[in-house]
């Protein structure tokens, strides 16, 4: 299969847009091709680049919150079972270990929903043409990949009492 050609048309008497040759891949092909683009078109795909790494920095900010109230209400109910504050009859039917299963809860699903969104945001930034911006490291994903890390490690730390805490 040979290479698509593409040619541009300007009509008389107008400038012509100045393109950039940029490299395309395709998803779901295993080839890929040399493609010009126009200014537009590379300024339209860094848009859509930064546009993905604002919503990879509200699933960040999201799961941190999550992370730091899901631990922060299991570590102090803990704390209230070990003294003895919170037990049968303190809480008005509800059982004594709900709050810090629903701590447990917070840190998982924050964690695993910063995961699903890093792989999302990383699948669809590979998709998009390569620009020439000079960033080499997506700082918006590095920061998740981090937190990813640190819930993991806040999970250890609740479950198998791993750390300092």
């Amino acid at each position: 299969m040979a290479d698509p050609e593409v040619t541009t048309s300007t009509p008389v008497g107008t400038t012509p847009t100045p393109a950039v040759t940029t490299h395309i891949r395709v998803p779901g092909i295993q080839n890929s091709f040399d493609q010009e683009l126009k200014v537009a078109d590379v300024l339209a795909a860094h848009r859509t680049r930064m546009a993905s790494e604002r919503t990879l920095m509200g699933w960040i900010r999201t799961s941190i919150s999550m992370i730091t109230f899901g631990f922060t209400l299991a570590k102090t109910v803990e704390y209230a079972l070990q003294q003895g504050v919170l037990g049968k009859g303190n809480l008005a039917g509800v059982r004594a270990d709900a709050p810090l299963r629903v701590g447990y809860f917070l840190v998982i699903l924050a964690t695993v929903a910063l995961a699903a969104a890093l792989l999302q945001h990383w699948t669809f930034v590979r998709g998009l043409p390569k620009g020439r911006d000079g960033r080499s490291v997506d700082l918006a994903a590095t920061t998740a990949a981090f937190i990813v890390i640190l819930g993991i490690l806040i999970m250890l730390n609740l479950f198998f009492r791993i750390g300092p805490l």
